[in-house]
């Protein structure tokens, strides 16, 4: 009888600036803010100037391997990227 593969490949994921564009550009306004507290009309109104900083930063959590989001129920590494999100906002508005 065969073994399974047990070994997991991770394709290289890069998130692209268009790509967050056409999502960001997707939000429902109308929606209340998630668990960030981030209103996704602020979100849809800047997607163009957030666009780049936000592709930085998941591109830098996909590079090291993390996911916040699903990092196992790990909180304080979710919030500690929710922070980075939120500074990166508030720099590129007080650009």
């Amino acid at each position: 009888m065969a073994q399974p593969n047990t070994e997991h490949h991770m394709p290289n994921l890069i998130c692209s600036e268009e790509d967050l564009v056409k999502l960001l550009q997707n939000l429902d306004a109308s929606k209340s803010p998630g668990p960030d507290g981030i209103h996704p009309r602020v979100l849809k109104e800047m997607c163009c100037e957030l666009s780049l900083p936000l592709m930085n930063l998941f591109n830098n959590s996909l590079e090291a391997g993390t996911d916040p989001i699903r990092n196992n129920g790990n909180k304080a590494e979710y919030q500690l990227f929710i922070r980075m999100v939120k500074k990166t906002m508030q720099e590129t508005i007080d650009q």
